[in-house]
């Protein structure tokens, strides 16, 4: 149905505030030193790109360290993720 002109067509019910523009989501947290401990299994990208996935043997006051498969990596905090075992 086709609003009269002159007057701006009807509210269609979606998440639009009265802009017309949707509210953006919040960022995703970043993880800290207190989200890890060592023995945390936990995944990472390297510097190629690559998804490793390891454990954690140590921590530093801004890094950990992550045994992966026989390799050590040291890697920021913020770029690890958590990986939760099925």
């Amino acid at each position: 149905m086709l609003a009269p002109s002159g007057e701006p067509p009807a509210a269609t019910g979606n998440n639009a505030t009265s802009t017309g523009q949707t509210k953006p989501s919040p960022p995703p947290e970043i993880p800290k030193r207190e989200d890890f401990i060592i023995g945390n299994k936990v995944r990472f990208t390297d510097p190629n790109l690559q998804q490793r996935v390891g454990l954690i043997v140590r921590t530093n006051k801004r890094t950990a360290t992550i045994d992966c498969h026989g390799e050590t990596w040291h890697a920021a905090f913020d770029l690890l993720r958590h990986v939760d075992d099925v």
